[in-house]
């Protein structure tokens, strides 16, 4: 019986780490990298993206430094900038800042940007807020911002090629229990 617990311990770790160089292994192109604090120990921390070529996935991965200058993956997500069927293909490279130890995810697609913030707290990192603005193509523009702390979402539509016309503007309460972390997150199957 200890044989096969031991043996059935094995396979699990090797599956799983082959199953992580897998996916390392596809995120083979440096997109971009930024430095900042994010877990309020004063030291440097690194959040890095990196791309699949084949498929065009991103890779956005967080370090933190440890006391002794070296850095420790702590978590990565391959599904916030994915790219699907269903889903316009990211038009420029992701742009990261770090501001007051909040990670800020910033991406275009065609017609639109979105902008997710995430703040390590409670040992995970928790989505925070979230931005987007977007075009239907046909002169209407959709602006919302959320803030999922306060759970409260503004959405802004208004009519960009006609004049006086006042952008109709609805405040949304969020029903949201518990914060998205970022390891898990993807904004196709999220409830917004």
């Amino acid at each position: 019986m200890k044989k096969l617990f031991v043996l059935i311990a094995v396979l699990a770790i090797c599956s799983s780490h082959s199953q992580s160089k897998i996916v390392n292994r596809r995120f083979t192109k440096f997109i971009s990298q930024i430095e900042g604090d994010l877990n309020k120990d004063n030291i440097k921390d690194i959040v890095k993206v990196q791309k699949d070529p084949k498929n065009g996935d991103y890779k956005t991965a967080v370090f933190f430094e440890t006391p002794d200058g070296k850095y420790k993956l702590i978590c990565y997500n391959s599904s916030l900038l994915a790219y699907s069927d269903d889903r316009t293909e990211v038009e420029n490279h992701p742009y990261l800042e770090i501001n007051k130890e909040i990670l800020i995810l910033n991406y275009e697609l065609l017609r639109g940007q979105h902008n997710y913030k995430f703040r390590y707290q409670k040992g995970s990192f928790e989505m925070i807020g979230y931005n987007s603005i977007s075009s239907d193509g046909y002169g209407y523009l959709e602006k919302q911002d959320a803030n999922l702390s306060t759970k409260i979402k503004i959405r802004t539509v208004e009519q960009c090629d006609v004049e006086n016309i006042k952008p109709k503007v609805t405040t949304e309460r969020l029903m949201i229990n518990k914060l998205p972390i970022f390891q898990t997150f993807n904004p196709q199957t999220f409830n917004y």
